[in-house]
Parts: structure tokens; C-alpha cells; sequence
């Protein structure tokens, strides 16, 4: 029975933990493998990256090295997916193998990026609002002092990496599948549509319930997308 390989790209200030909750529900014939960006979870000891160009290169690296035979798909989730995006046109250029399928989730298409420089006291109020929007109560933000201390900083590193992203018009669109999960927040402006210029072939787009974090609130549902994209695709492979 053959495998399909899953990399999984966190979002901003995000570690591969977050992607561990979608195993359990994933077909057994994918093998997800989280990612972890240098300087966030179990490689906090490393340094961080000096630009978001550099977080594409070691990302496409550590997928280079973890590929096998098996076919393989990306997925990326909100500053992720600006990753992913990238990453995949490096790796097909290495590599010469296409995945069989590209995920983008809760980001707007890489032209339309806007970012400012960030100012740290509005990152650890922004981080504040992400947690609550997560999940938790404002009384467990508010008090866990070591959270904020630990998140916060690496947060707003990788919001100044974000700031520096630049889309590069010349790049020919994928010859891959694009699935683009969304939630209303990313398409204020109906501009999420726009993904579709990014490939020559598919471009399936999937309206999720909740805010910018559906992958925690609304995980179920993500998941069975990439079980039907991904099954469907390794029948015709």
C-alpha cells in the first residue's frame, strides 16, 4: 500500500505541535510529518532566521532530506503558506518531482501580502487576541506570564520575517494541484480567489466555519478535505 508523505508548515509563531492533533483523523495512508521552523519548538536551541527567504531554504531542506520514494504533499497554514508556496517552486526545481498536491490555508494569494513592520507592544496584543481567538480565556493569557515571556519574542521575529516577504512576479504558475482552505476572515474583499493564478491545473477552493485559527476549532472538517484531495489524487497517480 502506498504513502503518501504530508509536510506540514506551522503558522507565524506557531511550532510543528499544532499539526499533531490531525493525526488521528488523517487516512492511514498519509504520513504527516510536522515541520518545525529553526528557533521555534523542539528546535528552539537553533538560531532564528535572519530572513524569511532563509526560512525557505532550511524548510525546503529538511523536506528534501525526509523525501522518499512516495508520493509527497505540502501544506501550509497562514504565514506557512506563503512558505509552502515558495518552498514547493524550490523543491520542484531541485528535485524535479511535483507534489501531488499544494494546501494553502487561511492567507490571501502571495502578490496581494501586505505586511508593516511590526511594533512589539501591538505583536504581544496581537498574540493576546490569537490565543483567545484559540480558545482560551482571557484569565489564562493574562496570567500565564511564562507564555508571553517564551511566545511572544520568537511571535514577533517571525512577523518581521513576514514583513520582509517579497513575491517574485516571474515565477510560472505550479503544475500542481492547489486546494485553498478559508475562513471569512482571509476573504474580506473576495480577493481569495486569486489563488488560482498559481497553478496551470486545479485550484479547489474550501470555505471553513470559524475565524483565521479553523485548524483548531474546526480541525474535523480541514481534515477531511485533505483525506478526499489526497486519497483522490493517489487513486489516479
Amino acid at each position: 500500500m502506498r504513502e503518501i508523505q504530508l509536510f506540514g508548515l506551522p503558522y507565524a509563531g506557531g511550532s510543528s505541535f499544532m499539526y499533531e492533533p490531525l493525526r488521528k483523523s488523517l487516512s492511514e495512508q498519509i504520513k504527516l510529518i510536522p515541520l518545525e521552523y529553526a528557533g521555534h519548538g523542539e528546535r528552539m536551541q537553533e538560531e532564528l532566521y535572519p530572513s524569511f527567504h532563509d526560512m525557505v531554504l532550511d524548510m525546503t531542506n529538511q523536506i528534501e532530506s525526509r523525501l522518499t520514494s512516495d508520493p509527497f504533499a505540502i501544506f501550509g497554514y497562514s504565514m506557512g503558506s506563503l512558505a509552502a508556496y515558495e518552498i514547493t517552486q524550490e523543491l520542484i526545481r531541485r528535485t524535479m518531482r511535483n507534489p501531488l498536491q499544494l494546501f494553502v490555508a487561511a492567507h490571501a494569494a502571495p502578490h496581494l501580502h501586505q505586511a508593516s513592520e511590526p511594533v512589539y507592544e501591538a505583536v504581544a496584543a496581537r498574540f493576546k487576541a490569537n490565543m483567545l481567538k484559540m480558545g482560551m480565556s482571557d484569565l489564562d493569557v493574562m496570567n500565564n506570564v511564562e507564555l508571553l515571556e517564551c511566545f511572544v519574542p520568537i511571535f514577533y521575529h517571525d512577523l518581521k520575517l513576514y514583513a520582509g516577504y517579497q513575491y517574485c512576479e516571474s515565477k510560472k504558475p505550479l503544475d500542481v494541484n492547489l486546494t485553498v482552505l478559508y475562513s471569512d476572515e482571509e476573504n474580506r474583499h473576495n480577493q481569495i480567489f486569486e489563488w488560482s493564478a498559481y497553478t496551470s491545473k486545479a485550484c479547489l477552493y474550501q470555505r471553513m466555519k470559524g475565524n483565521h485559527f479553523f485548524i483548531h476549532s474546526h480541525m474535523e472538517e480541514m481534515v477531511q478535505v485533505i483525506n478526499q484531495s489526497l486519497m483522490g489524487e493517489l487513486i489516479h497517480h
